[in-house]
């Protein structure tokens, strides 16, 4: 059929389907009135008003809860300056390439976009709900035809949006329409990385990409107005088709796009019909309108999946977690971590248990052959595992002829690139939509599952498609993935699911979605979505009933991250993660221990009616129990509300030199307070609070110069250590039980009995109970016998593993040394393993610290060796993975004659991981 006749043959057809499901909006009060002039269409219900102009919304008014118009007076935008229109990769792949990658900024012109304009003609045509635009010769396509037909449902008052568009040439991608002339004041709620809220500052000046499911969670976005009330448009898209947001941040202005994309293979498509996207106003308080208009789309979205709660999903256990633990089945540490908490609030996590990491999927051939009962042991402790298993991902050199066997196709991007001619990689991203595939993997879960034990599987990469690979059995890729979960919870219903990312797609079946959000993008990007007023509660009130957030870790010991990590967590209401040793007790550890308790004690994402001022989330038990979050500077405080007014749960604190909560508080290991909260705070680091009065330990610093703070502590039976910084001088005072043998800063001693001096920024103060080991120039030093500690962020935060007290003899690339094993913790730079000893030092300024520093070389990104004086760094090397010695010398003597405290220590390098190959030697240590 020509494409003429193509035209003309749907120009009288009702376009795209449209669900029905109950929600909290008011009916029409009356029918809407619809008018046309001058190319213009204009709508007006008793909810709002628009006009919509070459195939996009050119201006607007809310009625809800007062009128308020959403768009800036006059129309100083156009079209063309976004991707609107009918999309073609026709004579221009590249352009339409470029602007479909998954995140990121594009560019004008977007010359694969064919747009109606001022020029182009456009046949109106009354609908009784609505109206019928027929847009002909399209810009740059001349003989292409856009049909939009914009209706009003009565039961919502929705402004429904139907588009078909047809080209007479091949290529054809997708089709998108704007929300232009936007006004500046307008903040965004967004599902992006976990939810987001978008300000003044959001893409300031770009034309910003965003893919769905990826990195647009879901086919939604509410825009907040300045007062009250707000309004949303959103994707009614069952089949989960391909489609991306467009946001515009320009002086004075913005703009949405919203585009709806055909499926792959686009080379001989001349037509898309797009699904439905919905337009509608909400009144309420700036506080609560984003979630009147969250609940029309999360009613559609629950209808239009069958979702189930997790509630009332036949794996009931589920909701008793409390705490995810990534770890292999070990006795010994199973019952160190029941003695912190209940084993049945627990699902340990084994990543690792699949031979040959990968190379046997879909095989699931265990590297333990004894894994079913240690599965076993773990169940007889009360805790629940999961394993690592994945329906978008085939082995293939293990299994060259699966993919043709079961119909698979492999998964690729296909709005950005076009399908691959062969998948070079071992391991291939696949299309799971094959009946007979969905048939074979639900069995092998069903296997799996009889046949070790396992509680949770989970489905590795199954929300985090972008972009289309076209239809098997005529679903999409997430689609897909729908279907063989739901095929999985019909032959497993005991077993729980989890899979990545966080979207609609992991919600409709699993009952845990999975990523961390501070994988992506640069440093920059990281801190903007984790800030404190930039985490939005929205995905938490579309997914948690159904799919929890469980965060990839982020080490404790990465202090900063770890904290950027929680400023989303709290806010989406993350189940906790737990990544330490049981007996980790630095404070971040803490912080996720007691998040774990108010799981373990029913508290869950809430979303009252009524937020309190500066709250950010909350979480509410099943007798009705709030706890809140608020956010005051970048600082986070956890409370609960309580007939006796709000009890303080924890707190994580920034931008602080001294506390201010009103009541007595501590910090793990610090060692300055004044009468009941901690001082000499470092403004750019990261603390935890907790309610009480710090422990007893017979000293305490009492006062210190107003900008002071402290930047390391360690102490021990012999000395305390402060590494003070800041500017200009002033008085330290303290207070002690223990008698003092000496005060030094450096080389000067101060008066004993005066429980203060004078001390000049920065500097390291040391205070001494007993006198300090002498060290014979020459001598080996006794490392195995020094105090060994993990210290973060120059915090000395516990003891260390000692692996002997006397050196061993090893052969490292031809060469021997005596030396001491060290294993670096996790947690990157700033992250140690710290041997130090409490010295005096030879008085010759020629002495110097000699050693062999050892590796045992292996994969990994390498290790920092430091050596500090007194909590101060004085040299650092950088040590690849490679095996051998490496002997180095570093000058002491600015310090010759002194007391000092000398540490040598490791951390596991730059990524913070990599730790099994991350073994480092000191060797042969002496000062000569």
């Amino acid at each position: 059929m020509a494409a003429r006749q193509k035209i003309n043959l749907f120009l009288g057809l009702l376009l795209g389907t449209q669900l029905v499901s109950p929600i909290c909006a008011a009916p029409l009060k009356t029918a809407p009135a619809v008018s046309f002039a001058g190319g213009v269409l204009s709508i007006k219900t008793n909810r709002y008003e628009v006009q919509w102009q070459s195939g996009s919304m050119i201006s607007a008014r809310s009625l809800l809860p007062k009128a308020a118009a959403l768009t800036i007076v006059g129309t100083p935008m156009n079209v063309e300056q976004m991707p609107n229109g009918l999309g073609s990769f026709h004579e221009q792949e590249a352009a339409g390439r470029a602007q479909h990658h998954p995140w990121g900024a594009i560019s004008a012109p977007f010359s694969a976009q064919h747009p109606p304009t001022v020029e182009t003609k456009v046949r109106f045509e009354k609908l009784p709900d609505g109206a019928r635009l027929t847009y002909t010769g399209l810009k740059g396509d001349a003989g292409a035809t856009l049909v939009q037909e914009l209706t009003v449902e009565e039961r919502t008052g929705d402004l429904v949006i139907a588009q078909h568009g047809i080209s007479p040439h091949p290529g054809v991608f997708g089709v998108g329409f704007s929300l232009l002339n936007l006004r500046p004041d307008i903040e965004w709620a967004v599902p992006y990385f976990g939810g987001q809220r978008w300000k003044s500052d959001a893409h300031k000046g770009n034309v910003t990409s965003i893919a769905w499911p990826l990195f647009w969670n879901a086919g939604l976005i509410i825009g907040q107005m300045p007062q009250a009330g707000a309004f949303a448009v959103w994707a009614e898209d069952a089949a989960m088709r391909p489609k991306y947001l467009r946001h515009f941040n320009g002086d004075g202005v913005q703009a949405l796009e919203f585009e709806a994309c055909n499926e792959w293979p686009y080379h001989d498509k001349r037509e898309i019909r797009a699904f439905n996207w919905r337009f509608n106003t909400f009144g309420g308080t700036k506080e609560t309108a984003w979630m009147e208009a969250a609940q029309r789309y999360k009613e559609w979205m629950v209808k239009a999946h069958k979702m189930v709660p997790r509630a009332r999903r036949s794996p009931r256990w589920v909701d008793e977690i409390a705490l995810i633990w990534p770890s292999y089945v070990d006795e010994t540490t199973m019952k160190k971590m029941s003695e912190i908490i209940e084993p049945k609030r627990v699902l340990m996590m084994d990543w690792g248990w699949l031979k040959d990491f990968n190379r046997r999927i879909p095989e699931y051939k265990p590297q333990d052959e004894n894994l079913a009962s240690k599965i076993a042991l773990a169940h007889r402790y009360g805790f629940r595992t999961g394993i690592y298993t994945s329906m978008a991902l085939v082995d293939k050199e293990t299994h060259p002829n699966l993919m043709q066997q079961y119909g698979l196709e492999p998964y690729f991007n296909g709005l950005q690139v076009d399908k691959p001619a062969n998948n070079a990689d071992w391991l291939v991203y696949v299309h799971p939509g094959s009946p007979k595939w969905r048939q074979f993997y639900s069995e092998k879960m069903r296997d799996v599952k009889k046949q070790y034990g396992i509680d949770l599987l989970y489905q590795d990469v199954t929300g985090s498609g972008v972009g289309s690979a076209g239809l098997i059995d005529g679903k999409s890729f997430s689609a897909g993935v729908v279907a063989v979960e739901s095929e999985i919870r019909t032959k497993v219903p005991e077993a729980a699911l989890a899979g990545e990312f966080w979207t609609e797609v992991n919600a409709a079946h699993e009952d845990f979605g999975l990523t961390t959000f501070l994988a992506w993008g640069d440093e920059a990007h990281k801190t903007w979505i984790s800030k404190a007023d930039q985490p939005h509660p929205l995905l938490s009130y579309l997914f948690s009933d159904y799919c929890i957030y469980w965060p990839h870790q982020v080490s404790v010991r990465d202090t900063k991250r770890f904290h950027q990590d929680q400023n989303i967590n709290e806010v989406i209401g993350a189940i906790p993660t737990w990544d330490a040793s049981p007996d980790d007790r630095v404070s971040e550890a803490r912080v996720v221990l007691e998040r774990a308790k108010l799981w373990a004690a029913g508290f869950r994402p809430a979303f009252p009616r009524q937020w309190k001022q500066g709250a950010v989330s909350y979480l509410r038990d099943s007798k009705g129990r709030l706890v809140r979050y608020i956010r005051r500077g970048g600082s986070s405080y956890c409370y609960e509300e309580t007939s006796r007014g709000d009890r303080l749960r924890y707190a994580r604190i920034t931008g602080q030199n001294r506390t201010d909560i009103g009541s007595p508080v501590m910090i793990d290991g610090w060692v300055a307070y004044d009468k009941q909260s901690p001082i000499g705070l470092n403004p750019n680091n990261w603390y935890c609070l907790f309610p009480g009065a710090p422990p007893a330990t017979g000293f305490t610093i009492t006062e210190l110069p107003t900008d002071a703070y402290i930047n390391g502590t360690r102490r021990s039976d012999q000395y305390v250590l402060l590494e003070l910084g800041g500017q200009g001088n002033g008085t330290i005072s303290w207070r002690t039980q223990q008698p003092l043998v000496s005060v030094l800063t450096g080389a000067n001693r101060h008066d004993l009995k005066a429980h203060k001096a004078t001390v000049n920024l920065p500097a390291p103060v040391l205070f001494a109970f007993k006198p300090p080991e002498a060290i014979t120039e020459g001598a080996l030093l006794p490392l195995g016998k020094w105090p060994h500690r993990m210290v973060s962020n120059g915090q000395a935060v516990g003891q260390a593993a000692v692996h002997s007290e006397v050196p061993r003899e090893l052969e490292l690339n031809g060469q021997k040394r005596n030396g001491y094993q060290v294993i670096p913790p996790l947690g990157g730079v700033g992250s140690e393993h710290s041997i130090d000893g409490f010295v005096r030092l030879p008085n010759d300024p020629k002495i110097a610290l000699k050693t062999s520093l050892g590796r045992y070389g292996g994969s990994g990104d390498g290790v920092n060796f430091v050596v500090r004086v007194n909590g101060q760094e004085i040299w650092r090397r950088f040590s690849e993975s490679k095996a051998g010695w490496e002997d180095v010398a570093i000058p002491l003597g600015a310090f010759a004659g002194q007391d000092v405290v000398l540490s040598l220590a490791v951390d596991c390098g730059p990524s913070g991981f990599n730790t099994s190959n991350d073994e480092a030697l000191w060797g042969e240590a002496k000062v000569d």
